[in-house]
């Protein structure tokens, strides 16, 4: 009993801290967490303003030595003392703030250090899965809140609550990247293709991309869209194909190879190949596949 209750309440108290920091305009940080004393202390955290970091860290951080602090503490009274009064609560949360600043709070030096709220969050995951990148994403967001704030978004944009930093926008579209298809390297790469190969297939319903290993062991795609399976009984589809390379997409020297055939209205699509490699033997493989 003790322990889920501990770690329900502690979620609470967490959660809690969560909402002081919309509320009081301070970002604050765990400094200490100290272990539970028999069964009645079952939450006990030191806090302490994001704006004290590492002495260490460089002039140009978000270090100003602030001295305040936040104490809390819950207890259980279940049990402990024999009473009706329903004004004595069982779990008693006790909260000691020590707004001991050095630097003022809703200044653009300050809030420009503040956490990325969830409202942004969503709208960037949301960008993310319709196909932006980073940059293309923090650009639409800023441009939604030109159009709500108007001329208040010279102080709205410089809230990174708000109006998050392009680096952490990289980094959240990283993570989602990773929890939908794995890393980009590795079984778990080849887990992910070969789940989205099957996705794309229920979706067409009909076989219209393989995923095989080339003699290397690297990955190799093979697309034929169904829009492609038309062109494929088009008379120029028998006469003559030719291949244009787009180079290497990403960090992962990944090559992509489309298949065309000609026509009166210009290059229609026969196939694509996705490979890490350009050599004769992988090219040829794809072909056959």
């Amino acid at each position: 009993m003790w322990p889920d209750l501990a770690g329900k309440v502690g979620y609470q108290v967490k959660e809690w801290v969560q909402k002081l920091k919309g509320s009081s305009g301070v970002t604050w940080r765990v400094d200490v967490t100290r272990p539970r004393l028999g069964k009645r202390v079952l939450f006990k955290a030191s806090y302490k303003c994001q704006h004290r970091v590492n002495p260490g860290a460089a002039k140009s951080s978000k270090n100003t030595c602030c001295q305040a602090k936040m104490h809390t503490t819950l207890k259980s009274t279940r049990g402990e003392m024999k009473t009706e009064d329903p004004h004595m609560p069982d779990l008693p949360f006790k909260v000691i703030i020590i707004n001991r600043h050095n630097h003022n709070l809703f200044v653009a030096d300050a809030i420009r250090h503040r956490d990325v709220g969830e409202k942004a969050n969503n709208i960037l995951t949301g960008l993310f899965a319709i196909g932006h990148t980073p940059t293309s994403a923090l650009a639409v967001l800023k441009h939604d809140l030109q159009m709500e704030y108007g001329q208040r978004y010279v102080y709205v944009s410089a809230n990174r609550k708000i109006c998050p930093d392009l680096p952490y926008v990289q980094r959240l579209f990283h993570k989602v990247c990773r929890e939908e298809y794995g890393t980009q390297t590795g079984p778990t790469m080849l887990a992910a293709l070969k789940l989205q190969v099957e996705i794309y297939n229920n979706k067409c319903n009909d076989t219209c991309a393989l995923l095989g290993t080339t003699s290397q062991g690297a990955p190799l795609v093979v697309v034929c869209s169904p829009l492609m399976k038309k062109v494929h009984q088009l008379k120029h589809s028998g006469e003559l194909c030719f291949i244009d390379s787009s180079g290497n997409m990403d960090r992962e020297n990944c090559r992509v190879f489309l298949l065309l055939t000609h026509s009166c209205a210009g290059g229609l699509p026969l196939g694509i190949l996705l490979c890490q490699s350009e050599d004769e033997q992988t090219i040829a493989q794809g072909w056959n596949s």
